[in-house]
């Protein structure tokens, strides 16, 4: 809710990038969403390719809205193919003015280098994760770590959370990158 409620006072400034399928950020009131792994409540034609809205069972093969053919799919991205909507996500880490990576392990690719690309474009980049991921990965090596804390922050002072954490021990290249405001989310 706390992504939500930053997305009122951002609006189209704030872009939410998951790797998650549900719908929970949308459930917490964000809008602006890109699910790069698909959704839940989707289904893919691999006739058409056509996208449409599903929360039924896809099992009996049912036709597809869009063509009448009965190969629809769960509209999630499997192993080995490419990330859905990668072109939007990457231009908004080049655009973007600070990244933000909240709770993820940051080892499943190509999501898991986008603080650093977003570094390398010139963002400043903040990483919230579990307790004890950060150490395990060696984050600190990303040019512009602003400040660390945990995922369970609510987001609506990352700076003031982090000098809390057993976290902010980590090097801490600069204090410019103090607020935050999502999984994944690039901010222009």
């Amino acid at each position: 809710m706390a992504l939500g409620r930053r997305e009122e006072s951002l609006g189209d400034d704030l872009l939410v990038i998951t790797q998650n399928v549900d719908d929970l950020h949308e459930r917490g009131g964000s809008k602006n969403v890109l699910h790069m792994h698909g959704e839940l409540r989707s289904a893919l034609c691999l006739a058409c390719g056509d996208r449409v809205t599903w929360a039924g069972d896809l099992s009996h093969s049912p036709a597809c809205p869009g063509c009448a053919a009965a190969m629809l799919r769960s509209d999630i991205v499997w192993f080995g193919e490419i990330p859905y909507r990668m072109d939007e996500a990457l231009q908004a880490l080049q655009e973007a003015d600070l990244f933000v990576s909240i709770g993820t392990s940051s080892v499943v690719y190509p999501a898991a280098a986008f603080a650093h690309w977003a570094a390398e474009q010139g963002a400043h980049t903040l990483e919230l994760e579990l307790l004890g991921d950060l150490r395990q990965r060696g984050s600190e090596s990303f040019r512009d770590v602003g400040a660390t804390g945990t995922a369970a922050d609510d987001g609506e002072s990352a700076g003031a959370h982090a000098t809390a954490s057993p976290l902010a021990r980590l090097p801490r290249t600069s204090p410019r990158a103090t607020r935050m405001s999502s999984i994944d989310c690039a901010l222009t």
